[in-house]
């Protein structure tokens, strides 16, 4: 802290000359530090007057006026002002360290930040690691800063004031945080969305949300170090979603990738952490910990199958009985989930990668395998109704949902219909010799993920029959309830709380005008189609759909099986008993965004499925996988692109869907088998290994018009010039890239921190992808030229190169020192001004901007690297001056007029091992 003394309520200042010794200061810093301040309940932050800058001449004066403010606080208490030495900072700011948490929140400002505490500057705001080194400079050194905070006064909620002049980062005040911080976390739908009806019932909602403190107990058990006062589940727009935030700061405690969480569920992480050794070595006994919960999965799982057991036969003779069992039920089924699907996880991916997952799971037989038989037998005449029945009437479609009925209650999809034709519910390609020695290798790894695998199952069905005994109770109390008044119909249960529904048990009155009410609301949920991962800061208003089809005729998802079907579309939110008049089954695709168990009338009935959530251990995964059926999942987006009766193909073992034209012909404006992928904002699904990890940091992008003729006799054989509005568009793009690891590894020497500064178009390979193609990459390191030119093929070149900042004005200047092209330069100004609205970046701009691969050639071969980082957050940028011969180096004619640019402050970036392109590949 800065030298200071306390002047007490009525005593004298003393000689301020000096602080404590040191030569004499300058100005000084005078501050309320009265006794109302900064309680328990309030810290009247800004109530009272302070000043800086006070000149030694000024501070009795400004002592006493900090003194005369306390008038606007009624009350008696002591009057205690702070005089502290001042200290001119280069950066300041507010930092809210609050436990739980794994960042700090920073808002900070240049200079002083007198502004910012008043509002009148909002700062750069950002997130301050606590478990991870900050970036060196400012940034560090508040992070040792709030660490002695911590150390000193306890990990408890801090609003500390903070001032750093380039050598020191001192702390000028601190306060308790009264009112914590709404953090703006990030959520995921995608497990419930998996076992859930697009719009859950309200009461189950409120059940799940419920039982969240439980779930999350269980990681706690293994873990305690996790904190206890964030929610596990949250509501948002009527429906359950996961806190992917507290995930993902779960396995930066274990100091494991944040990248896990997301690779599981699909779509890139909030917060991307690697791997760090010697976290993972001190959490070695929560780590073992896991590790047994997941060694003993099958056998805990028979225990919670005993527990399900004897919930369904509790009695349940009110609604809080009722509830309670439905609740235990819930937490039972789940945390038994857990570790059994960490179990399965790990080798299912090792027999995804090695391509003998399909062979081992289209001979596995599973309880939930044995459901799909018994509805295949009743309606090929095989098996009774009422057999089936007394061995699955516990199960139905969208289970999960204590108001979804059950097979019991609506015996109706069970009705006659023509047996599911085995041709079509197989893989359309035999296993080679070569890999039937390989099924034969993988046997034992299959074997570890067999017993959890039955064990998952098994638990669920005994889950749902504890769930169908809760229903039948539910269902005879709201019976009863409505027969006395207490509710109007049966069916207005399920859109009551848990709260409300208890107060049924003491006479509280739902009226039919209540009903209608939330019926009302629920209305409007429906017609929101949130995304898989949201943030809390996200408008749901933006979520509204009107059906309208997305554009482009490619999607991309996770491979269940093999087979490649041909057909037309079936699109359905719930399962159908009958095809559409003229539907084929062998040729129909379903096209749903989840399914279940309860999909087992419906998936008899069609030659493929395409699902848009889910993943491998999801039960329908499960389900399509046993039954072999050639099937696509985590396929985003689909719904809105696709509609019943569309020309479609499913090229399952690729994870690709494609829209045909007429009857089924490929695209007449394809130039190849394939189409060219439609322009995406949003990366496609992350699919391959992750060779390299990378920030790409202050970008500018400046874009020219040109012929596409010139532009093509510049590109090998084998790619086509991507044109917008019939030009091809040529880029020069300056950047900072930081960080460059391999995997999950630390960053690699060298590589940590440099400006590049690259020439580009864009390309379509043979495949339909739409790629970056380089002419040129400079940047100041012959390391990374030495390494990215010999292992990558791109044409990386040595520079001096510079990026200057001050304010919102941004210099780069490159000059070229390698032989191709010595002396060509580039220098790039430009300011940088407000961000532009996800609803306001035109298509132009995501041409330009949003591509997923690039391509580069090793001598006459063409080479392709997927790559994938979040959507771009773009900003307007004005007064650019540019001057580059770079480009007329690369072979480019002199670019006419000034550039299309826009800026972005950087993503975190994975790229793929490189893979070569062959003519007519599938992409």
């Amino acid at each position: 802290m800065p030298a200071g003394v306390v002047i007490l309520d009525g005593a004298r200042p003393p000689d301020l000359t000096t602080l404590g010794g040191r030569s004499p200061v300058p100005r000084f810093a005078v501050r309320s530090a009265f006794a109302a301040e900064d309680g328990d309940v309030a810290s009247l932050a800004g109530w009272f007057d302070s000043f800086l800058r006070v000149e030694a001449t000024a501070v009795v004066d400004r002592i006493a006026a900090v003194q005369r403010s306390a008038d606007r606080r009624p009350g008696t208490f002591r009057r205690d002002v702070l005089v502290m030495a001042m200290v001119e900072g280069r950066t300041s700011g507010v930092a809210f360290s609050e436990a739980g948490t794994y960042d700090d929140l920073v808002n900070a400002t240049s200079g002083t930040a007198e502004r910012l505490v008043v509002g009148d500057d909002e700062g750069e705001r950002l997130l301050l690691p606590r478990l991870e080194r900050a970036p060196a400079g400012w940034q560090r050194r508040l992070q040792r800063l709030l660490r002695r905070v911590r150390s000193t006064f306890g990990d408890d909620a801090w609003d500390v004031e903070w001032v750093d002049d380039g050598r020191v980062c001192w702390l000028v005040q601190l306060r308790p945080v009264t009112r914590p911080t709404r953090r703006d976390e990030c959520f995921t739908i995608a497990n419930h969305a998996e076992i859930l009806p697009a719009l859950p019932s309200t009461l189950m909602t409120s059940v799940i949300a419920g039982a969240g403190p439980e779930l999350f107990g269980w990681y706690r058990r293994a873990v305690p170090a996790l904190p206890a006062n964030r929610d596990f589940l949250e509501v948002i727009a009527g429906r359950p979603f996961i806190n992917l935030s507290l995930l993902e700061d779960m396995l930066r405690e274990l100091g494991l990738p944040t990248r896990l969480v997301a690779d599981s569920i699909g779509g890139p992480p909030d917060v991307d952490r690697p791997l760090r050794p010697v976290r993972v070595v001190r959490a070695l006994p929560s780590l073992l910990r896991l590790g047994t919960a997941q060694v003993t999965a099958v056998r805990r799982a028979r225990r919670n199958e005993a527990a399900l057991v004897a919930l369904g036969d509790q009695p349940m003779a009110t609604f809080g009985a009722a509830l309670d069992v439905l609740h235990d039920a819930y937490v039972a089924l789940v945390t038994g989930m857990f570790p059994l699907s960490s179990a399965i996880g790990p080798p299912l991916a090792v027999l995804r990668r090695l391509g003998t997952l399909q062979a081992h799971a289209a001979r596995h037989r599973t309880v939930t395998t044995e459901l799909a038989d018994g509805v295949a037998a009743v309606q090929a005449g095989a098996r009774s109704v009422e057999d089936f029945l007394a061995a699955f009437g516990h199960r139905g479609v969208y289970e999960s949902d204590i108001a979804c009925p059950r097979y019991l209650d609506d015996p109706t999809v069970l009705r006659g219909g023509a047996p599911p034709a085995p041709a079509p519910l197989r893989a359309t390609s035999p296993p080679k010799a070569a890999r039937s020695l390989r099924v034969l290798l993988t046997v034992p790894v299959w074997w570890s993920a067999r017993a959890p695998l039955d064990a998952r199952e098994q638990l669920r069905h005994e889950a749902m029959r504890a769930f169908a005994a809760v229903r039948r109770a539910l269902v005879t109390l709201a019976t009863t309830a409505v027969d006395d008044g207490r509710l109007p119909t049966v069916d207005a249960l399920w859109g009551l709380t848990v709260a409300e529904a208890r107060a049924l048990d003491v006479g509280t009155v739902v009226t039919a005008a209540d009903a209608a009410a939330r019926a009302q609301e629920r209305a409007g949920l429906a017609a929101l189609e949130p995304p898989p991962v949201v943030r809390r800061s996200d408008d749901p208003a933006d979520w509204v759909t009107d059906g309208a089809a997305a554009g482009g005729s490619t999607w991309r998802g996770l491979s269940l099986t093999d087979g490649t079907v041909r057909g037309r579309a079936w699109v359905l939110d719930e399962p159908a008993h009958d095809l559409p008049d003229g539907f084929d089954a062998a040729s129909t695709i379903l096209v749903a965004r989840s399914i279940d168990a309860g999909w087992v009338t419906t998936l008899s009935r069609v030659g493929a499925a395409v699902v848009e959530t889910g993943g491998d251990l999801s039960h329908g995964s499960i389900l399509v996988r046993e039954l072999g059926l050639p099937a696509i999942t985590n396929v985003r987006g689909v719904r809105r692109g696709v509609a019943t009766g569309d020309a479609i193909e499913v090229r399952a073992g690729a994870g690709v869907v494609q829209r045909l034209d007429g009857d089924g012909d490929v695209p007449a404006e394809c130039e190849s088998e394939n189409d060219v992928e439609p322009v995406s904002a949003d990366p496609p699904l992350w699919r391959r290994r992750t060779l390299l990890r990378q920030r790409w940091a202050e970008l500018a992008y400046l874009h020219w018009r040109y012929d596409p003729a010139v532009v093509q006799r510049l590109l090998p054989d084998g790619l086509t010039v991507d044109t917008f509005d019939g030009d091809a568009w040529v880029g020069l793009i300056p950047f900072e890239m930081r960080d460059v690891r391999l995997g999950p590894l630390p960053p690699l020497p060298g590589f940590r921190r440099f400006v590049e500064i690259n020439v580009r178009t864009y390309v379509v390979d043979a495949s339909g992808r739409r790629s970056v193609w380089f002419f040129s990459l400079d940047v100041p390191t012959l390391p990374v030229v030495a390494v990215t030119r010999t292992v990558f093929a791109l044409p990386y070149r040595w520079a001096g190169a510079s990026h200057m900042v001050r304010g919102a004005r941004h210099e780069y200047r490159m000059t070229r020192r390698s032989a191709h092209g010595r002396g060509a330069t580039a220098r790039i100004a430009f300011d940088v001004r407000d961000s532009i609205a996800a609803d306001e970046v035109t298509d132009l701009d995501h041409f330009l901007t949003a591509r997923w691969g690039l391509v580069t050639a090793r001598g006459d071969r063409l080479l392709h690297g997927a790559v994938d980082h979040l959507r771009w957050s773009l900003c307007r940028v004005d007064s650019v001056d540019v001057d580059a011969s770079v480009l007329e180096a690369a072979g480019l004619p002199a670019p006419v007029g000034p550039p299309r640019a826009l800026y972005s402050p950087g993503v975190d970036v994975r790229v793929a091992p490189f893979r070569r392109i062959t003519t007519g590949a599938q992409p």
